[in-house]
């Protein structure tokens, strides 16, 4: 939406950017709901030692950010979501994060997906003892 101006799609059906914005607002609020869901499942010690409300706020805040920054995969925004609750609330909020996502050359759910791997790969190496 530009400035906050209702621009229509032309075609046969019409859709202002306020109705796609408010489909995608029901599609998140659904999507958080399993998300949380899921992290109560994956990770029950965590989910419960944070409580139901923190836990969706965490979520709630992860997808909003994640989608502002162009993540639209599902699985990747799970993997940040595990990430968020198990290493760091504020993954995506990190300056490395951000110079990441301002490189081109990749698309936004490809580079969170690596985010994800590159922090993995730094809790595997701190707890591997002869590293």
């Amino acid at each position: 939406m530009l400035y906050g101006e209702d621009r229509e799609r032309s075609g046969m059906l019409r859709i202002t950017d306020r109705q796609i914005d408010a489909l995608r607002a029901a599609l998140d609020e659904a999507y958080v709901s399993q998300l949380v869901d899921y992290l109560k499942r994956a990770h029950p010690d965590r989910s419960s030692a944070l409580g139901r409300s923190n836990l969706e706020t965490l979520a709630e805040r992860l997808v909003a950010e994640a989608r502002r920054l162009g993540v639209e995969d599902a699985r990747v925004i799970a993997r940040l979501a595990t990430v968020a609750l198990l290493v760091d609330a504020d993954v995506l909020r990190r300056p490395e994060v951000k110079a990441l996502f301002a490189f081109s050359g990749l698309s936004a759910d490809l580079k969170a997906d690596l985010l994800c791997d590159q922090i993995a790969g730094e809790l595997a190496a701190a707890a591997d003892p002869f590293t």
